[in-house]
């Protein structure tokens, strides 16, 4: 059992649980296991019952607040040569900067955490990155553009370059 903003309590078969009127709390079985229980309530004076909420799903119950959400899969089976390591840079580009047309040997995965790219990998419709968006650069693809559009302001990114050998990071075009 939890209560709201506290602390998670172990009951075990033939505990009572009192809840103080109003106090917002959910209960269920620990894993591998399940849990039966029966709830008596008492009307208040003014007549109100217990307020059911939604059902707390099991990923919610045992998440403590954590959340993970599913950004990008990168399809890495038309890579060339084999990737040996993983290396991750932030990644600034200054206002107006182009990057031309350029290739990864063992292709990039990224996440944009502020300003705006204009982005467009050979044989896929042109992106316009923002803060929060995803991208994946496939092996060998020409990249052209992946510039920022802002003539004002910096762009970021966080870049998870997959190496192969001694080759680098980038290759221009």
């Amino acid at each position: 059992m939890q209560s709201k903003d506290g602390a998670i309590t172990e009951i075990r078969a033939g505990d009572t649980v009192h809840a103080e009127p109003g106090e917002v709390h959910w209960h269920g079985a620990a894993p591998h296991s399940f849990m039966t229980h029966l709830a008596l309530q008492e009307a208040g004076p003014d007549g109100t019952t217990t307020d059911w909420l939604e059902h707390v799903t099991d990923a919610e119950f045992r998440s403590n607040g954590i959340t993970r959400a599913h950004m990008l899969t990168g399809d890495l089976t038309a890579r060339t040569g084999r990737v040996d390591r993983v290396e991750i840079y932030q990644v600034t580009l200054p206002p107006g900067q182009a990057t031309g047309r350029h290739t990864h040997p063992g292709g990039v995965a990224g996440y944009v955490t502020s300003g705006e790219i204009a982005f467009e990998p050979e044989g896929q419709p042109a992106q316009e990155l923002r803060a929060g968006s995803a991208f994946f650069e496939p092996a060998a693809t020409t990249i052209s553009p992946f510039d920022n559009v802002s003539a004002a302001e910096p762009a970021t990114f966080i870049a998870c370059y997959l190496l192969i050998g001694a080759k680098p990071l980038i290759q221009p075009l």
